[in-house]
């Protein structure tokens, strides 16, 4: 009896044995396949993190390859937020990109807009929130000064360098100005709830150095130009399109919608005079800003007819972009022409869609193609930007390259918490 008893209770603790260490490769299997999720760069088509919190508003920054993504809590008695810096590169795989993400920022403050201010490798990053405040932090490039708990450098760090303290009400968006002779300028535009437009210099002061007020009602988005670094124009809830110029305190030029707001807008990388600007009653209008010239008649506005292209969705356009690249950096292909540029916007109905935009740059006969719509969220689109496919330093290699593919990709976010990535 001792000896059959012995003899069976062998292979049970045997399999006992086995099942244990099954399981302890199993449990350290997950274990890696989880911190693989984490430290790995994803493929771009298979990206789409679950966020804490709603994000609002998203830059990028090409010479670091940094996207930048700004979110609000929106819930409870008081509404914090986050900023996420997540850092891009080329797949190995594809001709697309890896997103990873490398630091999480906690912010008192719920956050509406955010960008980039500057061109060397420790860029100003710029925060508006929900408190009419505006935020900077300071990126190092000594990432052992700035360590976490894990000793892992960190680029931003978190304590800001200064406040930007002038608007009375939320910061709706921000543009910072780029000149065509170093690329980046210190001028910064702020919209704001309060009807105003506010102009900063962050080489010089924390006060505003210039205020405009033409629209009645929130400023919804302002935008500099892309060539000019004096013209800017904003979008406002009082359905109104406006020009303007720094150097003068009066409105330059402008359209009125029959009925709604415009909610965003964005000039074009070929020409100052083109633009793109998105409705709440989901019209995308593409229009040569030469063409938008204010008639004054005691206190109304009138505006000259011009020639436009408008596409349509089912409902509010949230967020509009060009993408990333002007037609001078693309490919020319076997007919000797440029390749296409692209248009993407996002709309509360949860779509995005990209139309092609092409022509010859300066001339009205650009016009907007017909839309490719990708519904690929369960919540509004809030807000969208795009990446340069191939990064600054590895594009001027490949560019002369037969089989290089000069293809922008469009990173998406939404009010289901979550972000993906798009291929024009």
């Amino acid at each position: 009896t001792t000896t059959s008893t012995t003899s069976t209770s062998t292979p049970t603790a045997t399999a006992a044995s086995a099942c244990g260490f099954v399981a302890g490769l199993k449990g350290r299997r997950e274990e890696e396949e989880a911190e693989a999720e984490k430290e790995e760069q994803i493929e771009g088509k298979e990206w789409s993190p679950q966020l804490e919190m709603f994000p609002e508003a998203i830059s990028v920054f090409e010479p670091r390859q940094f996207v930048l993504v700004g979110c609000s809590a929106l819930t409870g008695n008081v509404w914090n937020g986050q900023l996420l810096l997540f850092q891009y590169g080329l797949s190995p795989k594809s001709d697309g990109i890896t997103m990873k993400e490398i630091q999480k920022v906690q912010t008192r403050s719920g956050i509406t807009a955010v960008d980039f201010a500057g061109k060397t490798s420790t860029p100003l990053v710029l925060a508006g929130n929900d408190n009419a405040i505006l935020e900077c932090l300071q990126v190092s490039d000594d990432e052992k000064a700035n360590e976490n708990s894990d000793g892992e450098g960190l680029p931003i760090i978190p304590k800001p360098v200064c406040s930007l303290v002038g608007h009375e009400e939320i910061i709706s968006s921000m543009s910072v100005q780029r000149s065509s002779a170093s690329g980046w300028g210190s001028g910064l535009l702020t919209s704001s709830w309060d009807e105003t437009i506010k102009l900063w210099d962050l080489a010089k002061s924390c006060q505003a150095i210039s205020t405009w007020k033409g629209h009645i009602g929130h400023v919804h988005q302002v935008k500099f130009s892309k060539h000019n670094p004096n013209c800017f124009v904003s979008a406002g809830e009082d359905g109104c399109l406006l020009l303007w110029d720094t150097r003068t305190p009066a409105i330059c030029g402008g359209s009125r919608l029959t009925r709604g707001e415009v909610v965003c807008v964005d000039t074009s990388n070929d020409s100052q005079h083109c633009l793109v600007y998105g409705t709440s009653t989901g019209n995308v209008i593409h229009a040569d800003s030469r063409n938008l010239i204010w008639k004054i008649t005691g206190k109304k506005h009138c505006e000259r007819k011009y020639r436009s292209d408008t596409i349509s969705c089912d409902d509010r356009v949230n967020c509009i972009a060009f993408s990333a690249r002007s037609s001078s950096t693309k490919q020319t292909n076997n007919s000797g022409k440029k390749g296409t540029d692209y248009v993407a916007y996002g709309s509360y109905d949860r779509t995005v869609t990209i139309a092609s935009y092409s022509g010859t740059a300066g001339q009205i006969e650009h016009g907007l193609g017909k839309p490719n719509i990708i519904r690929k969220h369960s919540g509004a689109v809030s807000t969208l930007a795009w990446i340069p496919t191939a990064p600054a330093k590895e594009r001027e290699e490949c560019e002369n390259s037969v089989s290089f593919k000069p293809r922008d990709t469009l990173i998406v976010a939404s009010w289901d918490k979550k972000l993906s990535l798009l291929q024009s």
